[in-house]
């Protein structure tokens, strides 16, 4: 059975739904999720408890940079390079660490952007997808699995849709979790990291949401 055929077995469609609709089916069982508006954009600033962390225009890109909450003169410190695209970031559950999404390529080719991690203190940045050529999307963080990053990505040129899940320490490389035949996003996942939300784009302002399976991990 093909990896697509067995990702898509386990899958229940859900109809659009309010976003209590979608935390009832999560929370069918013991594991409980906690979800976000599925509907709602990705912030461009979050707060974590030593910096806040803002998304700035600059010339033909957008860059990330952190700023010290301690104090109010002091020039934001850029986490991204000058001739890096940013299209979105999250925090960590500690602050510790800023994860963002970033055009590898600095520009020079559609379709590659990483997965990073920036230390706060330390200011030290680490890719964590440096091998393979995907547009992917800003990572979910399981609330009771912190080491652990899930997202979804793209191959330029291909119609599907592909979830990883990805281990925050760099040590391991990215593990296959669910294939969609369809281009979409995940959009939420248990607190456990074991299930998730998958939006399905069917056509232009056309979604369905789909219940998926993300326990199988494969390199």
């Amino acid at each position: 059975m093909s990896l697509t055929m067995q990702r898509l077995l386990p899958t229940v469609v859900l109809p659009m739904v309010a976003l209590a609709g979608l935390g009832a089916f999560l929370r069918k069982d013991k594991n409980e999720a906690q979800l976000r508006n599925v509907e709602d954009a990705r912030p461009a600033a979050q707060l974590s408890p030593v910096a806040r962390i803002e998304m700035l225009p600059g010339e033909n890109t957008v860059r990330l940079h952190l700023h010290d909450v301690s104090c109010a003169t002091c020039a934001p410190q850029p986490i991204s390079e000058p001739n890096e695209h940013i299209t979105g970031f999250t925090v960590t559950a500690d602050g510790k660490h800023v994860l963002f999404v970033a055009d590898a390529m600095r520009g020079q080719r559609e379709g590659n952007y990483s997965l990073y991690r920036y230390d706060v203190s330390t200011h030290r940045r680490v890719e964590l997808t440096p091998d393979e050529t995907l547009d992917r999307d800003v990572p979910l963080l399981p609330r009771k699995q912190p080491d652990l990053a899930i997202y979804s990505a793209r191959t330029q040129g291909e119609a599907s849709t592909k979830v990883f899940a990805q281990s925050l320490s760099g040590r391991d490389k990215p593990k296959l979790v669910y294939v969609d035949p369809e281009p979409g996003e995940l959009v939420e996942v248990s607190d456990d990291g074991t299930r998730g939300v998958f939006r399905r784009f069917i056509a232009p302002e056309q979604s369905v949401y789909i219940a998926v399976d993300l326990r199988k991990r494969e390199s």
